[in-house]
């Protein structure tokens, strides 16, 4: 094996790496930037997770005080190898009228017994 055959294996070998490939697709229409916004990077940043919507809830905090936790659209998170940052990309959140919506549905299906997933 000569230098450049090495230097093409050695290559391919850090392309299949741990945080080289992106894991998973986004959702569709989310903005996410094409580097990191804090190093500028963009060889290392990569998808770590793609986050699906989540429903509306209560949630109580460290102080035991119970607040309103919104529902979600999808997103992903993003993580740069180079500076170590983390960020998180949602989708625009539910209008008042579409979370209604979804409201009104659920409470349709579960007065019905059929649960949609």
């Amino acid at each position: 094996m000569n230098g450049s055959e090495w230097s093409q294996f050695a290559k391919e070998q850090a392309l299949r790496a741990h945080g080289v490939r992106l894991f998973g697709q986004p959702p569709d229409g989310l903005q996410v930037d094409a580097a990191c916004p804090d190093c500028g990077q963009s060889d290392r940043w990569v998808r770590t997770q793609v986050l699906g919507e989540t429903p509306g809830r209560t949630d109580v905090d460290e102080y035991g005080r119970i607040f309103a936790r919104p529902a979600q659209r999808g997103g992903v998170k993003m993580a740069c190898y180079h500076c170590g940052a983390q960020f998180t990309y949602r989708d625009l959140p539910f209008t008042d009228g579409e979370q209604a919506q979804r409201t009104a549905k659920l409470y349709a299906e579960v007065r019905t017994g059929r649960l949609s997933l």
